[in-house]
């Protein structure tokens, strides 16, 4: 049985050295990157801009130039196939979450809460799975940048 392909997107601003995370609603422990599950035959680019528009309703284009970071190991059930996008200018004030989980007798927003964090704040605040890819595989790739 194949794995389950997440993608997503870690936007960077460069001149702050800061990263977007979102904060997952119900989630009290940690924070991620705008991210999902790929669906039947779309692309992990067209996966990766579908989840972000989702959770922030950041409208990704050509010109904001998605740089391929491949697809990694997540946990036993998934791979997670990450972008980067290195200094949109996001407007905090118009961020939203559109995606909605449906419990029982209720929904509510996938993500609550959206905040700038350094990379060392960042890495205390991913899931450990998160924590792994992002030390191993992207860390010094975006510092590269800085």
């Amino acid at each position: 049985m194949s794995k389950q392909i997440t993608c997503g997107v870690v936007f960077v601003d460069t001149l702050k050295q800061k990263i977007l995370m979102v904060h997952p609603t119900n989630q009290k422990d940690f924070w991620d990157f705008p991210k999902g599950r790929r669906e039947n035959k779309e692309t992990s680019k067209e996966a990766a801009i579908r989840e972000v528009l989702e959770e922030t309703s950041i409208c990704i284009n050509e010109e904001d130039k998605l740089i391929d970071f491949g697809e990694h190991p997540y946990n036993k059930h998934k791979r997670i196939h990450l972008f980067v996008c290195y200094n949109k200018d996001i407007d905090f004030n118009s961020l939203k979450c559109t995606s909605m989980v449906e419990k029982e007798y209720t929904s509510y927003p996938e993500v609550d809460d959206f905040k700038m964090f350094s990379i060392e704040e960042a890495v205390t605040l991913m899931c450990p799975s998160m924590k792994t890819v992002f030390v191993w595989e992207l860390e010094q790739r975006i510092r590269q940048h800085f």
